[in-house]
C-alpha cells in the first residue's frame, strides 16, 4: 500500500502568512476550513498613570459598608473633549483636572461649609413624593410653620451649639443637611430632609447613613425635644426611648481582666481598616473617662496605638482620639508617656492639618494645652524647643483670634515662656 500525504497535513493545506487590510494574520490552526481573516482588536493597553485616579470613586456612598446612598451620589459619567482623549491614549490624563477637582483631593473632613451657609426666604422643602411605595422614617417629626426656612436655621443651630457635630454638607435646594455627630464617644453619620406635607405643614426626616444606632437613637430624642416646642408638632414618630448610659455601660465591661484591654489596642492598630478604629477608638474614650479605667491606658503599649489612631483622617477615628489623649492628659500617670516628641508633634501636626476638621482641631489644641500646662517642667529642653516651633507656626497658620483652637494654642506657648524660664529664648 502506497504512503501519501494526509488530508490534514499542514504543508499541504496551511497557506502562509498573509497581510489583508494592513493587518498581518497568523496561520490558521491546522483543518481549520472556516477560518476568516480576524481584524478585530481584542484589548487596549494603558499606562498606569491613567488608570490612577485617587479622587475619583464611581462607587460613592458605598465605602465601609455605606447601603444607603441614593442615586443622585452615585457618579453617572463624564464628558471627555476631544483633546483629552488624546491625552488619554499617551497616557498622561489627570481625571482630577478633568472633574474639575484640587489636585490634592482633600478628605471629606476639609469640605465643611462655611458659617454663614444658612436657609433663607427662598429655600422651601420639596412636595412629599407621591410615589405610592414611599414611605417616610420612623425617626420623623412633623411640625407646623409658616416659615420652612426656620426649620433649617434652627437644625443647623441645634447641631452647632446642643450637640457635638461636624456638619459636611448643607444643600439649600433639596432642603438637606448632612453630619457626622458625636454622642459621648460613639459617633453616626445622618442626613435630615425637609418635605412640605401641606400647607403650613412639614416632615423633618432623620436618616442614619453610617455609626452607632444608639448614638442616632439618643439624637433624635434630643432634637425632639429641641425643635417641637418651637414649631408645635403635629406628631412626632418617635423610636422606642432606650434610657441607655453608655458610660454606665462601658463600666461594667472594663472592670474584669486586663487581658480584655487587647483586643481594643490591636483594632486600633489597623489603619487598613477604619471602620474598626472607630470602634476601638470610641471603645477607648468611654474607658478615659472614668478615672479607674483610664489607669490602664497609660503604658507605652497604648500609646503606640493611639499614635496609630491619630493618623486617621475621619472624623469618626480622630475625634474619639483626640478626647483620648484630652482625657488622659489629666491623668498624672501618663505624664511620662506624654514625654513622646512623635506623639507631641503628630498632634501639632494634625492642628495644623487643613484636612482635619474644626471638631478635631479644638480638642486636640485643648489636649495639647492640658499636656504643657501640666507637664511642661519634666519635658526635655530639646522637645520644649520643638514644641514651641510648631504651636508659632500653628498659630500664624491658623489666624483665627477668636476660635478656641486658636485659644488653646495661644494659652499653651505662654505657659511655655513663662512657666519655664524661655520668655529670652522665645518669641
Amino acid at each position: 500500500m502506497s504512503r501519501g500525504s494526509s488530508d490534514l497535513d499542514p504543508a499541504t493545506f496551511s497557506p502562509t502568512p498573509r497581510e489583508v487590510d494592513g493587518w498581518r494574520h497568523p496561520t490558521p490552526l491546522t483543518g481549520d476550513f472556516y477560518r476568516e481573516p480576524d481584524n478585530v482588536v481584542r484589548g487596549l493597553s494603558l499606562s498606569q498613570a491613567s488608570l490612577e485616579a485617587p479622587c475619583l470613586s464611581p462607587f460613592k456612598g458605598f465605602a465601609d459598608g455605606g447601603f444607603y446612598c441614593e442615586p443622585d451620589d452615585i457618579l453617572q459619567g463624564i464628558s471627555i473633549s476631544p483633546g483629552t482623549q488624546a491625552d488619554l491614549l499617551r497616557g498622561s490624563l489627570d481625571l482630577c483636572k478633568v472633574l474639575g477637582k484640587a489636585p490634592d483631593c482633600p478628605s471629606k473632613a476639609s469640605c465643611i461649609p462655611a458659617d454663614n451657609e444658612r436657609f433663607t426666604e427662598a429655600n422651601i422643602p420639596p412636595d412629599t413624593p407621591s410615589d405610592r411605595f414611599f414611605k417616610l422614617e420612623a425617626t420623623t417629626l412633623h411640625l407646623s410653620s409658616r416659615a420652612p426656612w426656620d426649620i433649617g436655621n434652627d437644625l443647623l443651630d441645634f447641631l452647632n451649639t446642643r450637640v457635638v457635630s461636624s456638619i459636611t454638607k448643607v444643600n439649600r435646594q433639596k432642603f438637606t443637611v448632612k453630619a457626622d455627630v458625636f454622642i459621648e464617644a460613639s459617633s453616626c453619620a445622618l442626613k435630615a430632609r425637609a418635605y412640605r406635607e401641606e400647607r403650613g405643614m412639614y416632615a423633618l426626616e432623620f436618616q442614619r447613613r453610617s455609626g452607632d444606632s444608639v448614638a442616632f437613637n439618643r439624637l433624635f430624642q434630643q432634637a425632639a425635644e429641641v425643635l417641637s416646642p418651637r414649631f408645635v408638632p403635629v406628631k412626632a414618630v418617635v423610636e422606642a426611648d432606650l434610657d441607655m448610659n453608655r458610660r454606665e455601660l462601658s463600666r461594667c465591661s472594663t472592670k474584669d481582666h486586663k487581658a480584655e484591654l487587647t483586643p481594643l489596642l490591636d483594632m486600633a492598630g489597623l489603619l487598613d481598616l477604619p471602620a474598626l478604629q472607630a470602634e476601638s477608638a470610641a471603645a477607648l474614650a468611654d474607658m478615659a473617662q472614668d478615672t479607674g479605667s483610664a489607669l490602664r491606658l497609660c503604658t507605652r503599649r497604648a500609646f503606640e496605638e493611639i499614635k496609630k489612631l491619630l493618623q486617621a483622617d475621619q472624623t469618626d477615628v480622630a475625634y474619639p482620639t483626640a478626647r483620648i489623649l484630652l482625657f488622659l492628659a489629666q491623668c498624672p500617670e501618663a505624664v511620662p508617656c506624654f514625654a513622646d516628641r512623635a506623639l507631641l508633634l503628630m498632634m501639632l501636626d494634625k492642628v495644623r492639618s487643613r484636612a482635619t476638621s474644626a471638631l478635631v482641631q479644638q480638642s486636640l489644641a485643648q489636649a495639647l494645652n492640658t499636656v504643657i500646662t501640666r507637664s511642661a517642667v519634666s519635658l526635655s529642653q530639646q522637645l520644649l524647643d520643638d514644641i514651641m516651633s510648631g504651636l508659632v507656626r500653628a498659630i500664624q497658620e491658623l489666624d483665627m483670634r477668636d476660635t478656641a483652637t486658636y485659644r488653646n494654642l495661644k494659652e499653651a506657648q505662654l505657659v511655655l515662656q513663662f512657666q519655664c524660664g524661655g520668655a529670652s529664648r522665645w518669641p
